[in-house]
């Protein structure tokens, strides 16, 4: 077990109150509940914790690519965040300037989704090449990345 040390501050009545109140509604001792609280604190301050400016884009990945991005990030001393952001921020500069988007191209690739029934082939995506990373998104008939975005709040 995990050596401990005894912390004690004195609080205003108000918090105090607060506190306790919270505690309870966790059903938690007051230790378990402010050591929660501290760390919290902690992983908040050292960016663990997402804040309302930032999202969580989550994607499943065959195991062998994410063991060659894994090994490939390590050996470069790169955070899978920082690589992912950089490469999403290239892709959309690349479309954007291949194609202006414009509030009618975006509709006009909405309504060109198919319907949550419907089954929808891609081409199959180019061979990663071992000394460089692809990022591969959906082509369309002619071939250009199309790139549009729903977003809601």
């Amino acid at each position: 077990m995990e050596t401990r040390k005894n912390l004690c501050a004195m609080l205003p009545v108000a918090l105090h109150t607060r506190v306790r109140q919270e505690q309870e509604k966790a059903g938690m001792t007051l230790g378990e509940y402010v050591e929660a609280m501290i760390t919290e604190y902690y992983d908040w301050k050292d960016g663990k914790i997402m804040t309302g400016e930032m999202r969580t884009l989550a994607a499943q990945i065959p195991a062998e690519l994410f063991d060659r991005l894994d090994h490939y990030l390590k050996e470069r001393g790169i955070k899978k965040k920082d690589f992912l952001v950089d490469i999403i921020i290239r892709a959309l500069e690349a479309a954007e300037a291949a194609e202006p988007v414009t509030e009618a191209s975006l509709q006009d690739e909405l309504e060109e989704q198919p319907e949550a029934n419907e089954t929808c082939s891609y081409p199959k995506p180019p061979q990663v090449k071992p000394a460089g990373v692809t990022l591969c998104c959906k082509l369309s008939a002619d071939t250009r990345p199309r790139v549009g975005f729903s977003a809601s709040r």
